[in-house]
């Protein structure tokens, strides 16, 4: 799965369903997964959903070309974005993650209902009659709880926004004041100051929070535009964005070392939990 596979979409196909096999194959018996029953038990939200590990029988061609075009256009948006306007560069990287995280969640879980929205949206206000920058709000369900769920059964520590945590072996909820189950709507300035904190050392609730920051500037780019322009024309707040955009290749990196990692080692969650790294770019995995 590491350095066989080519470029040609054919090739691509056939490591990635062999390879994706041996993944699925150890994770089901990784000693440090979360048990998903358990789990559901818990959420509601992922019990609704039907989620459930993926198994061998759900490989098919449908699976094949769903999970390798996420990957493609993932690199496609990314590519697109690094070399953009401040005006359309935000819905560009907000993409690409979005489409490499549903690479990531859809080739080890699988979830019985469709995910019909993107699990965020933004809260407006207004001071009079003028309209106030919005807070974003985390929903109940759609696709950002599921990089949550990937994240929460993939992971054996105790992270402070993930909404639910193992404690002595076993998932407990997150009472943490800043977890996700229990501060669902954000300022921009919560973000960044969490956003800031979490880099200390950055690692996987970076990811989440250069997530938030994609979604946010990418709903302003397109919605208010003008909103948006007069943030990327400052200083303090674009440049938190534009370290969120620069973080693109070190997320691709972990999330696709993370699936070689359990197909190497069958174990989860140890290349997501570290901090920061320069990971090796995916060409040398040979996914594309």
């Amino acid at each position: 799965m590491v350095d066989e596979l080519k470029k040609g979409h054919l090739e691509i196909k056939e490591h990635y369903a062999k390879g994706i096999r041996t993944v699925l194959k150890r994770l089901d018996t990784s000693p440090n997964l979360t048990n998903i029953q358990t789990y559901k038990k818990l959420n509601e939200t992922a019990l609704d959903a039907g989620l459930r590990l993926n198994t061998i029988d759900d490989i098919d061609e449908n699976f094949l070309i769903q999970n390798i075009t996420f990957l493609k256009q993932s690199k496609y948006f990314a590519e697109k974005g690094k070399d953009s306007n401040d005006e359309v560069k935000p819905l560009l990287f907000y993409y690409a993650e979005q489409t490499l995280f549903a690479f990531f969640v859809y080739s080890l879980f699988h979830y019985e209902e469709s995910s019909e929205h993107h699990g965020l949206s933004m809260v407006w206000k207004k001071n009079g009659n003028v309209l106030k920058k919005p807070n974003l709000m985390i929903k109940k369900s759609g696709f950002f709880n599921r990089i949550l769920d990937a994240y929460c059964l993939l992971t054996d520590r105790k992270f402070k926004f993930l909404p639910f945590v193992k404690s002595d072996s076993a998932i407990v909820k997150n009472d943490d004041k800043d977890s996700f189950l229990t501060h669902h709507e954000l300022s921009l300035e919560n973000i960044i100051k969490l956003r800031t904190e979490a880099y200390q050392p950055a690692g996987l609730e970076s990811d989440l929070l250069d997530y938030l920051m994609l979604f946010y500037s990418s709903s302003l780019a397109r919605y208010k535009p003008v909103m948006w322009m007069e943030i990327a024309k400052g200083r303090s707040e674009l440049y938190h964005f534009n370290q969120s955009f620069s973080r693109f290749d070190i997320l691709q990196g972990r999330l696709l070392k993370e699936i070689c990692y359990i197909h190497n080692a069958g174990y989860s969650g140890m290349v997501l939990m570290m901090p920061d790294i320069r990971y090796n770019t995916p060409d040398n995995i040979g996914l594309y």
